[in-house]
């Protein structure tokens, strides 16, 4: 469970054969579900609440995968919506050498 899903915490990232993969980063308040590794305070409120599920957001202690499924949802709804904006692509190595 990573619990603070959101686009600065998302990155593309070109794979050896050309395509493109999405690695999620940033596992500084992830949970271990299968480890009994307490690394929150209880009652602390952790993620970015625009992003938050509403559980997460009651801080509840039931919290499991579907937060994220839900922060998920939330950041589809706004790449569809257009809400995010998508980086500027680099250019290709040979273009910025042409280019100079």
């Amino acid at each position: 469970m990573h619990r603070d899903l959101k686009p600065s915490n998302l990155f593309l990232a070109d794979e050896p054969d050309g395509s493109v993969c999405l690695k999620v980063l940033d596992f500084g308040v992830s949970k271990f579900q299968f480890e009994k590794v307490n690394l929150t305070a209880p009652l602390a409120q952790i993620g970015t609440p625009l992003y938050m599920s509403p559980e997460q957001v009651r801080v509840s202690s039931a919290l499991d995968e579907r937060t994220d499924i839900w922060s998920l949802g939330v950041i589809l709804y706004e790449l569809s919506a257009r809400l995010i904006r998508r980086a500027p692509t680099p250019k290709p190595r040979a273009m910025q050498t042409a280019a100079t």
